[in-house]
Parts: structure tokens; sequence; C-alpha cells
């Protein structure tokens, strides 16, 4: 449990055992003043769980470039070489920019994903996501005019914390909003979202979902990337907003509507699954040039565009995608919209993916509609066997499964969606938004 920027957080999920640190504090000298930076911690603490051994964890995968087997797109001219050491052009700007690399923080070698999948734990004090949005398990500051409860809301005069939940899907992170809270959320929320996505000045996040139900197990979902602009369509945090009305509604079952199509959602155990919709739109293979580079692409519509690149590059996940990913992104043949885009490269049997992401700029740990997309090419080109086992940035997998004669057909998506966090948004933080906020981006980078 700790403070994050700008909101008060609380941890994930269940977990019942306690461990103790034995006291082992030094004796205070005696008439000797200890500054308090300095004094020794308090009682014993309280721990949820016992500290997990990093020292086991997974190595980064190594690979994505093998050799495609099956039809080519191009000539091998056409395949996208980068050096390896990247090259001049404009720095990463996305929210987990901000080293020499993409992926802000993430060391050379190890360290590549977010940690093995588990359920959060839940220790003394903790609050667990049934009681994060109202109840008598939520905990209320106030009894006086400033703070007074109503029912399982918290009022603080006109100025109600809005209260969230932050949720994952195989990396790529949402802050979620019950429009049960507060009818107002739909027209108050969306101003908001760029300074709540924050990386540094806010909780941080890939972007906001609201979530209204609507009639038996219908929920009406509203996406908002993290620079606040709207989209139509995440298969991750469409995939989240399922495992919170399971864990806050107790739905397993569901329709989902969403700006693409109403989905069906499922969730079983540690897995969340979406049946899709085929594609609206495939292209055929292309040359997309991004000086000084020449490369193939397919552009597939999966809610969103995505534009899927094959690539044979030996250090797939610690290159660069700065500038080749934010000049195809914006390429002047994808519209004025431009679009997502997705490296794909063949993984032993599967497929890894790394995704640059529009609305956001930059690279995330996981695209899931991106990653539906590529394994829908791969499968159509032969590069692999469905159902297709897709390899992500944040070390986690997903599992895409189509459903008839790719890429022209429905698909199935499965994979994780965990529970990060809970509480709510400090009012300052609010209150700063509805002043003007910040000059700098999402990332917290100036633009």
């Amino acid at each position: 449990m700790g403070r994050g920027d700008g909101g008060h957080l609380r941890g994930g999920a269940a977990g019942r055992a306690r461990h103790r640190l034995a006291d082992h504090r030094p004796p205070r000298p005696q008439g000797t003043h200890i500054h308090r930076h300095h004094r020794p911690a308090g009682g014993e603490v309280a721990l949820p769980h016992p500290l997990p051994d990093y020292g086991h964890r997974r190595p980064p995968r190594r690979g994505g470039g093998g050799l495609l087997s099956g039809r080519l797109p191009t000539a091998a001219s056409h395949w996208t070489s980068l050096p390896s050491g990247g090259a001049g052009g404009a720095p990463p700007v996305g929210p987990l920019a901000g080293t020499g690399r993409d992926l802000q923080g993430v060391p050379p070698k190890r360290g590549r994903g977010v940690g093995a999948p588990r359920r959060a734990h839940r220790g003394n004090g903790v609050r667990g996501p049934e009681a994060a949005f109202g109840g008598s398990g939520v905990r209320r500051e106030g009894g006086g005019p400033a703070g007074q409860r109503d029912g399982g809301r918290r009022l603080c005069g006109e100025d109600r914390p809005v209260r969230f939940a932050k949720l994952h899907g195989a990396g790529n992170d949402f802050l979620l909003f019950d429009g049960r809270e507060d009818p107002t959320l739909a027209a108050t929320l969306p101003p908001l979202v760029p300074h709540l996505c924050h990386r540094r000045l806010g909780l941080g996040a890939d972007g906001a979902l609201l979530l209204i139900p609507g009639g038996e197990r219908t929920v009406r979902l509203r996406y908002w990337n993290s620079d606040g602009s709207p989209a139509l369509f995440c298969a991750n945090g469409t995939r989240c907003a399922a495992r919170f009305a399971a864990e806050r509604w107790g739905w397993r079952e569901m329709v989902i509507e969403t700006g693409f199509a109403a989905v069906p959602a499922r969730v079983e155990g540690e897995a969340t699954t979406l049946d899709l919709p085929p594609p609206s739109r495939v292209e055929p293979w292309r040359e997309f040039t991004a000086a000084p580079q020449t490369v193939a692409g397919r552009l597939l519509v999966v809610g969103v565009p995505h534009l899927v690149v094959a690539v044979q590059w030996p250090d797939f996940w610690e290159r660069p995608l700065s500038p080749l990913a934010p000049a195809l992104r914006a390429h002047p043949a994808l519209g004025p919209a431009g679009a997502n885009v997705n490296f794909a490269a063949v993984e032993g049997e599967g497929l890894a993916v790394r995704s640059w992401e529009r609305g956001v700029e930059g690279e995330t740990l996981s695209c899931g509609s991106g990653d539906v997309a590529a394994a829908l090419v791969a499968v159509a080109e032969g590069w692999a066997a469905p159902p297709v086992r897709v390899a992500t940035a944040s070390g986690r997998t997903l599992v895409v499964e189509p459903l008839g004669t790719a890429p022209q057909c429905p698909v199935r998506l499965r994979g994780p969606a965990e529970w990060v966090a809970e509480g709510t948004v400090a009012p300052d933080l609010v209150a700063g938004a509805a002043a003007g906020g910040t000059r700098a981006g999402p990332s917290g980078r100036q633009p």
C-alpha cells in the first residue's frame, strides 16, 4: 500500500497468510538526538506474502530472428534492417521513453518482462477489488463537513474524489472507472485523462476506460488513449474491463459493447477471453518508405488500424523502434489518422510482436488488437500454425486463434488481465487538470 503520483493506491487481489519481520532495531543512544530521517523503523511490519525470489526470473527471450517460411511479401532487400545502435532522429516520446531504449528503465539482457503472472496479494489494511468502488469494506475519510459518508460513497463537499482501479493486460495498463459511481463521469472524465495517465504527474497508464452497465450481462465501454483521444476499440483494455466486471459485479460471462463491435467476453481463472469479429478491412502487402528504409507492411483494421511489418532482426527485443516506428505510424499512405505499427517476427513455433501505438505515441508492452492482426497475417502466410502464441514485450503471452480462413475471419483472443491497484484520485490532481495542467505530453516529456 502506498501513495501514487496524484492518487492513493491500495494493493490488488487476495492473499491470507501474513509474515512478520522481527524487530532488530538497535537501541537508541541515550541523550542523543537522531534526525527523523535516520531513525530506525517502527514496530513489526506485516507483509501480505513472502517476498518473491527474483533471482529465478525468466531471462528475456532471445530471437525473433527466425526464418519466415511460406510466402514472403517482398524481396529480401525490402525487409527492415536497422543498425543495432539505432539511427539518428526523433527520440522516443511515448510514456515508456526516457532512456536510450524505447522501454523506460528496462535494462538490456534481463528484466524485459514485468514479472511472472500471479495474483496480487492482500494483506492487513489492503483492500481487494471487491471493495474498490463502495460498500462497507471501503475505507473512508472524514466525518465532518468536508468528508461525510453517504452509503458506500465518500463525499468531500463539492469535490468528490474520483475512484479508480488500475489493471493491465499483458503489460498494457489502464485506469478503469465505474460509471455507476457517478453518472457525470462520461462528461467530466475525458478532460482529465491526459493528466491521470501522465507517467510522472498522474497515476500513469496507456489509457482510461469507463464502464457503464447496460442490459443483462452487458457493459457499455468507452475508451480514451493516454493523450485523451477517444478510440473505437482496445482489445487489452476490453479484456481488463471484463476482469473488472468479474471482480466487481460477479459477471464471468458478458457482452462488452465497444465502438468496434459487441464483443462476447468471459473470465476463466487467470485468463480473459474475447471473441472478435473479422477485421473490417484487410489490405494487400505493399512497400512503405520511411527514409532511409523501405519496408513491407500489411494493413488490417481490427477495430482500429494496424500496420503489420514483418522483420528479421537477430536482436528483436533490444532493437530501438525509433525513428522507424513513428515515421511509419504517421505515413501519408495510411491517411491523416495514421495507424498503430506492429513489428512481427517468428519466434520458435509462435510469433514475437512489438507495438508502437498511436494515441500513446510510443512503444507499449503489448497491444492486443495489434497482436491479433499480426497473428492473422502470420497464419495466412504460413509462418505459424493456429492457435498462435504471441510473445509480448512484457514477457506475457497472448493466444490468438483464428476461427476460419485467415486473415478475413473471426478470431479468439485469450490472455491474462491482472488487477494492479485501486484508490481515489487526489482532488489536487483534478483541480490541476481543470486549471490547465502541464505542457508536457503523457510521457512527461516536453513536446
